[in-house]
């Protein structure tokens, strides 16, 4: 294994390793554990730009280590310019809202648990973007499920934060489901060429060698629909955006972090990774540039109508996502350039507000923007601050989101699937408008005008160790805007090489000024349109109160309703208190399913070829006895005589195992048998009298009818299995190994001790823990007749 190899496992597992060592790290420093946080996100933040250089030079950074072999599906990682982008992005952002944390969260809250989950978030997060294979990426995007649910309700004791978390993990997790499905599918048709089967595989390598194959299958459409249906749940697009807003419940560095720059960034990442695979067909553009641009004008409207500032910038956020999908659509090398570059500086501007809007409720008591006006007075650092990353979402020269916003423009001029030019570019226009409109006037409403006196707490600047993380985000957004070519040369050209499958990026610039172009107008549009719409904020805002709220929000309560009333009935139905009813249910599920295939697969037929050996006097006599003793223990009145029969059947099943050359089956039984009935002697005394219940006559066929289903389901189980020997009998391997594998000449023994060793120990065990269980009821009894005597 190479040095970069050894740095990649580090980059995924340190945080995992860190996140386990956080409490009892917690012990030794207290409440300064976030900075032990802080030190791994550092850590990984150097290991991404030490694994730079090889990637530049090489393309990839890409190794397995085996795992699920017979699958083949091992653990592969596969580092490429892309890869590299989203780990700065992860362990960049991580490493500013830990340290942002420190001053944010109380003492009094649980450090250990938080920066125990933000870690093996980030190792999830890493864990997926550096993912070769795609099975291994499905677990850590499970894990970012996971981790994302434990940190939006890490306020546990808020009805909202539960709310969230759970409304997150329920539409997140379902489109995964649909994730998996397409993953499977697409597995079986590259393991399928023609009338040939051969071996598929989960690695992206594999799959963009087979880039025209899937693309010509007819599969091709719904196995792209379900990968994306996992991308839009994850990365909050519509209809699946409804989470994301709820979702800003949780403290103010888990939205920063999770919820503007990286976990709902999986879904864009994923549309990226598979982009060599899928991108370029009709349906690819409909679903992403159409389904992108509707998110952008949705997620545009909605944040202008909201109050709170963390879900205006959920919205925004929702926005800038669909833009990014949008832009992948169009599947042009320039406009996936655009897409990455948007990427960057979306995490870098977006992060940077929502920590303003932290420091913003920690000082003021208040997220509610009405509460709020002309705070620059007494915080002019973070107003700095706060118009910077403002501006930037805004699309405001000189700043990085303006370059992207106007790229963006020039990607929608240059679309080749619709033959109407203008419709693209109008929507984007439109959206772009209503992005400047909300960033300019939330800016304008919270810093600007009379100052506030209602908020409920008397504010001031916050402590220089809160400000310097927003103060290095927005310092970004200022050297990206005047010096794109240090981004664009350093991190976005190695990923776009992957994107493009290693062919040529020289033709993809970035620049602040591209001269006097058709974008530089749709610009001057943007920022004269959205004064004017600015001017008259509040009678906007009025109009969308009187229009009806989110109905997908509506359809979802009701839903989620729906199901708890489906719940509590199908619960009353199954788990009624009975033990019989939970038996029945099970073993009546698996006979329907026994019998379903057997008529399925037509394995009737496969019973003409059953060839059983003639039945001996001595087998019929056992057989017979064993039916007698059944049929006696149903009518048994008495406890005593009911165990001792049951017991008897065990003996003859004994005998069976006897007949039948399996002396150690039989062994286990008879122990068994034993230490049962000795258990059953121990406790009838204290069981109430055994007495036949009265049943109906439809309850008597019921449970006759279930016996026969399930005993036919068993014994058509045998039968086939005896028919249909897959496998010669190992009973020579034995004979010829037990000496010189086991040194045993006794082939029994052998089989038991050492062929079968793992088998006997849970045997063992079964017995152990029997034993003890029969001498803890002795004990017991012992221990009352002392307590009478006394």
């Amino acid at each position: 294994m190479t040095e970069s190899s050894i740095l990649v496992l580090v980059l995924v597992f340190l945080p995992f390793i860190a996140a386990l060592f956080t409490p009892l790290i917690h012990k030794v420093l207290k409440n300064k554990i976030g900075w032990w946080a802080v030190l791994v996100a550092i850590i990984c933040l150097v290991i991404a730009f030490r694994l730079y250089p090889e990637v530049r030079a090489n393309g990839k950074i890409a190794f397995s280590i085996p795992w699920v072999t017979s699958l083949d599906i091992d653990l592969s990682f596969y580092v490429t310019g892309l890869s590299l982008l989203f780990c700065v992005i992860v362990s960049g952002i991580g490493t500013m809202i830990t340290a942002y944390a420190n001053y944010y969260l109380s003492t009094k809250e649980k450090l250990a648990r938080f920066y125990a989950e933000i870690l093996f978030f980030m190792g999830s997060m890493l864990g997926v973007v550096t993912s070769g294979n795609l099975i291994l990426m499905f677990v850590f995007w499970e894990f970012t499920s996971v981790s994302s649910f434990l940190l939006i309700g890490f306020w546990d004791h808020r009805e909202a934060s539960v709310y969230g978390a759970r409304k997150a993990l329920l539409i997140t997790s379902a489109g995964a489901l649909f994730m998996l499905g397409g993953l499977i599918w697409l597995y079986d048709i590259v393991g399928h060429q023609g009338a040939v089967s051969i071996m598929g595989s989960f690695d992206i390598e594999y799959l963009i060698g087979k880039a025209a194959l899937i693309k010509s299958h007819p599969a091709y459409s719904y196995i792209l629909i379900l990968l994306l249906l996992g991308a839009f749940s994850k990365s909050a697009q519509f209809p699946f955006h409804i989470w994301l807003p709820n979702a800003m419940e949780a403290p103010t560095p888990v939205s920063a972090f999770l919820h503007s720059a990286t976990m709902v960034k999986a879904g864009v990442f994923l549309v990226a990774f598979l982009y060599p695979v899928f991108a370029g067909t009709r349906l690819w553009f409909y679903m992403l540039t159409g389904g992108g641009l509707l998110t952008m004008m949705m997620g545009g409207y909605l944040a202008l109508k909201q109050n709170d500032l963390k879900a205006l910038l959920a919205y925004s956020t929702i926005a800038n996502l669909g833009m990014s999908m949008a832009l992948f659509g169009l599947s042009t090398g320039y406009s996936v350039g655009v897409a990455i570059f948007h990427i960057m500086n979306h995490a870098a501007f977006k992060a940077c507000l929502f920590l303003v809007v932290g420091i913003i409720d920690h000082e003021t008591g208040t997220r509610d923007f009405r509460l709020l006006s002309g705070l620059r007075k007494r915080m002019p650092i973070l107003a700095v601050i706060a118009g910077i990353s403002s501006l930037a979402m805004a699309g405001v020269p000189p700043f990085n989101g303006f370059i992207s916003k106007e790229m963006f423009f020039e990607a929608s001029l240059n679309q080749h699937f619709l033959e109407n030019t203008w419709l693209i570019p109008l929507i984007a226009l439109v959206a772009s408008t209503l992005t400047f409109v909300y960033s300019i006037f939330i800016y304008r409403k919270v810093f600007w005008g009379a100052e506030t006196t209602s908020t409920p707490k008397h504010f001031h600047e916050a402590p220089f160790g809160m400000l310097l993380p927003p103060m290095i985000l927005a310092a970004i957004c200022v050297v990206v805007g005047l010096a794109p070519a240090l981004a664009q040369e350093s991190m976005v050209k190695p990923a776009i090489r992957y994107l493009l499958n290693g062919s040529s990026t020289e033709f993809f610039e970035i620049h602040l000024w591209h001269g006097f172009k058709v974008p530089v107008l749709m610009s001057a549009i943007k920022i004269a349109l959205g004064v004017l719409i600015c001017l008259s904020c509040e009678k906007v805002r009025s109009f969308q109160n009187k229009l009806p709220d989110n109905f997908i929000n509506i359809l979802y309560d009701k839903w989620i309703e729906y199901q708890d009333k489906l719940a509590k009935f199908t619960t009353g139905i199954i788990q009624n208190g009975y033990l019989k009813f939970y038996v029945m249910f099970t073993v009546l599920f698996m006979a329907v399913m026994i019998i379903g295939v057997f008529f399925r697969e037509e394995g009737y037929k496969m019973l003409s070829d059953f060839n059983a050996r003639p039945i001996s006097l001595y087998e019929w006599g056992v057989a017979i006895l064993l039916i007698i003793a059944t049929f006696l223990l149903l009518g048994m009145t008495k406890r005593v005589l009911a165990i001792i029969t049951l017991s008897f059947v065990g003996w003859m099943v004994s005998l069976l195992y006897v007949i039948f050359r399996a002396p150690d089956l039989a062994l286990t039984q008879l122990m068994i048998e034993a230490i049962s009935t000795v258990l059953f002697l121990l406790v009838f005394r204290f069981l109430p009298p055994l007495k036949k219940e009265l049943e109906t006559t439809f309850v008597k066929l019921r449970n006759i009818l279930v016996s026969v289903v399930v005993g036919g389901s068993i014994t058509l189980v045998m039968l086939l299995s005896n028919a249909n020997r897959m496998f010669g009998s190992i009973n020579k391997y034995y004979m010829d190994n037990a000496y010189t594998l086991a040194g045993g000449k006794n082939i029994v023994n052998v089989i038991i001790v050492d062929f079968r060793g793992f088998d006997t120990m849970f045997e063992i065990t079964v017995l152990c823990i029997s034993a003890a269980a029969i001498y803890a009821m002795v004990k017991f009894k012992k221990k009352n007749q002392e307590k009478a005597f006394s």
